[in-house]
């Protein structure tokens, strides 16, 4: 398992709307809560819909 701090998931516009409707109850605050972890999200329309990369707070991208 690994250990990054400050993780940026950059996805498809309309899947970050999703995630981020509403304010305490959106499904970003639920994961902030859940893995204890400062998550942010940053949309990029040259993505495809189900098309999504995690970044660390350096700006590497995280291999899966």
């Amino acid at each position: 398992m690994q250990k990054h701090k400050g993780l940026t998931i950059e996805l498809h516009p309309i899947l970050h709307s999703y995630l981020t409707k509403g304010f305490l109850f959106s499904k970003l605050s639920k994961w902030r809560r859940k893995y204890k972890q400062r998550i942010k999200l940053k949309a990029n329309t040259n993505y495809h819909l189900t098309e999504f990369h995690f970044f660390d707070e350096n700006d590497d991208e995280i291999k899966l």
